[in-house]
This record gives C-alpha cells, sequence and structure tokens, in this order.
C-alpha cells in the first residue's frame, strides 16, 4: 500500500504463500474493523501457508483490526505472526484486537503479534500492547447497510453494525446521514471514526473541520497520525479560492511547534 494512503478492507478472502500473506503497510493505514455504528472494515479471512508469514504487516503505518470479526491465520507457532512490523512515532501505543478469530493450522489458537512502535525520535522503540479479548470466531456477518450517493451516479454501500429494522434502524440511518448534529463526541477514537465515515462520504469540510478538532484535542492518539493526510486532502478537495490551504499552512506550522517532541 502507498504511503499516505488509506483503505477499507471489507468482506475479503486472502490466501498467500509469501512472507507477508495478508496486507503490506508503510506509512499508511489500513481499516479492517468497524468505525462507530458502520461497519468500513471487517469479516475478512487471511491466511497463508508460509512458515514466515505475518497476516498484517506495518512499516511505519497501521493497522484498525478491533472488533473486525476478522478471522487471521497462520501455519507456523514459532515464526509466523498474526500481526508484525513497525507502527508510527508514537511515544507509546495500545491498540485494539478484540472481537476477531486468531488460528494456527486452522484450529483456533492464541494471538502471535510482533509488532513495536518508534518512539518520540528515530532510533528508539516503544511496545505496542493489543487488547485480545474477547476474541471471537463465531462470526455472523451482517446485512443492514446504508447507500451514499456521492455524485454523478456513484454509489456506496456502507454497512451497519448491529442488528434490528423498523424505527429503530431508520433513526440509526437518520443518525449517520447527520454527523454534524450529534452529541458532542468525547474521544479521539469517536472523532476519528466520524472522520473516516465523513471521508467515505466525501464531505471533505466536515473532514477538514474534524481533522482539525483531532489534531489540536488529541495530537498525541495514534489515529492523530492518519488525520494529517486527511487534512491535507480534505482542505484540497474543497479550496476554491486557496485560502484554506493559505490557512492550513499556518495551523501545520503551529503544529509542529507545539508537537516537536510527539511529532
Amino acid at each position: 500500500m502507498s504511503p499516505t494512503s488509506y483503505v477499507d478492507l471489507y468482506n475479503n478472502d486472502i490466501d498467500g504463500d509469501s512472507s507477508i500473506s495478508g496486507a503490506g503497510i508503510y506509512n499508511g493505514t489500513i481499516n479492517l474493523g468497524p468505525q462507530g455504528e458502520v461497519r468500513t472494515g471487517g469479516f475478512n479471512e487471511i491466511s497463508s501457508g508460509d512458515p514466515n508469514a505475518n497476516n498484517l504487516y506495518s512499516e511505519e503505518g497501521y493497522f484498525l483490526i478491533d472488533q473486525g470479526l476478522n478471522t487471521f491465520n497462520i501455519n507456523n507457532s514459532s515464526t509466523a505472526y498474526h500481526l508484525g512490523g513497525v507502527f508510527p512515532d508514537v511515544s507509546s501505543a495500545e491498540a485494539g484486537g478484540s472481537e476477531n478469530c486468531y488460528k494456527l493450522s486452522n484450529s483456533i489458537s492464541t494471538p502471535r503479534e510482533n509488532v513495536v512502535c518508534l518512539g518520540p525520535y528515530y532510533g528508539s522503540s516503544c511496545d505496542v500492547e493489543f487488547s485480545f479479548e474477547p476474541t471471537v470466531c463465531a462470526i455472523i456477518q451482517n446485512e443492514e447497510y446504508l447507500i451514499v450517493d456521492l455524485g454523478n451516479q456513484v454509489y456506496d454501500t456502507i454497512y451497519i453494525t448491529g442488528g434490528g429494522s423498523g424505527a429503530g434502524f431508520s433513526d440509526k440511518v437518520s443518525s449517520l446521514n447527520n454527523i454534524n448534529n450529534k452529541a458532542e463526541i468525547s474521544s479521539a477514537k469517536e472523532v476519528y471514526d466520524e472522520i473516516c465515515l465523513e471521508m467515505r462520504k466525501r464531505n471533505y469540510e466536515s473532514v477538514y473541520n474534524k481533522s482539525i478538532e483531532m489534531l489540536t484535542n488529541y495530537a498525541d492518539s495514534l489515529e492523530s497520525i492518519d488525520c494529517l493526510s486527511k487534512l491535507y486532502l480534505s482542505a484540497l478537495s474543497h479550496d476554491s479560492s486557496g485560502n484554506i490551504m493559505t490557512e492550513l499552512k499556518t495551523y501545520y506550522e503551529s503544529l509542529i511547534l507545539n508537537n516537536g517532541e510527539g511529532k
């Protein structure tokens, strides 16, 4: 995957024989899990026959798998890992890995990971701590979805988490279509989920404003790293006069000045 890119991986069956059997990320983000009430990623089955394989491997990028209901399958308990690689430069990192299925040679097993993170300065390192519990291997795929009109007769299908129908389902769809009217969001993960959904819907002005919020209030979070490129792309996509890019340059300079040690 190319630098600074972002990909949602949903409902894929990936089987390879190379040392990186699933997905390799360099300075980008791959999402394999839900974001708030929508399931933009997840339900993937990734396996490999190579004894040195990593189902997912990061080289200064990162992957999001929490509550993804993915199945990761390796075939060697000493040299193969479900998750491997290096996360970007942060002082410490905690990552979610719950509600996925981890297998060894097609049998349910303990999750294996070998992921570290760069410290505040290149040359230093830190540990990435994953929270794997609970694991889930009895996976049932959801069937509720939201159709998003992207214009020019282009439509996107975004699946919705949870069950139910009728009024409850309609309220959920209405909430997803009116993110800017929702109650105040209180965590980095929640803000980031909203940014990713708005990006899928190509609501670039909302992405821009929420990315500013994220980088201002949660600059030390793991999610903020991906928001740097989202902020730039959203500004570029809805700036017809050039004024927004000028303001963004000033904002980036201030962000670097105030967060020099962590960024």
